[in-house]
């Protein structure tokens, strides 16, 4: 493994962080301008819409660092479960990049996204995405303090390489 492809690893991190907290943000405006006893259907699409896309940027995070050091390439029906499961491990080549709790919150929005994604008929009910937005801030805060922990073994990571080169 060379510095630049840790380095690189870290500023993609970096960056689906950054893209997740903009995506949460976008979803509190969201939930701020509905009608929270009624909210109308189309914008229930949009929300769900928008917790999918938190979660393929959180989602993405995992995927990039179990390629780089796992050599993990997702595949089958099960991949998604199965990245979430190998994020929880350590492997010969990294530490665990997640802690079980932040294990447990994910797997619940991973619920809903197969839901939303395969769900074709079915319609969304705001009282079972509601606790998927109250808690998208504070999820976004446990992740954070996964990825710093991790950041810092690749920051060693880079230190050794780059001794070594």
């Amino acid at each position: 493994m060379k510095a630049g492809e840790v380095l690189k690893l870290k500023a993609g991190i970096v960056f689906l962080l950054t893209a997740a907290r903009e995506i949460q943000s976008t979803t509190d405006r969201m939930v701020r301008k509905m009608h929270p006893s009624d909210p109308q259907e189309e914008f229930l699409m949009a929300l769900a819409l928008n917790l999918m896309h938190y979660y393929s940027a959180l989602e993405d995070i995992l995927a990039h660092i179990t390629a780089v050091f796992d050599e993990y390439r997702p595949s089958g029906t099960e991949w998604h479960r199965g990245l979430l499961q190998l994020a929880t491990l350590e492997t010969p080549t990294r530490p665990a990049i997640l802690s079980q709790e932040t294990y447990q919150a994910l797997d619940t929005y991973r619920r809903f996204h197969h839901v939303v994604r395969k769900a074709y008929l079915k319609r969304l009910e705001w009282s079972r995405m509601r606790d998927l937005v109250d808690e998208s801030s504070e999820l976004l805060t446990v992740v954070r303090e996964d990825m710093d922990q991790f950041i810092v073994c690749l920051e060693g990571a880079i230190r050794q390489i780059q001794q070594e080169e």
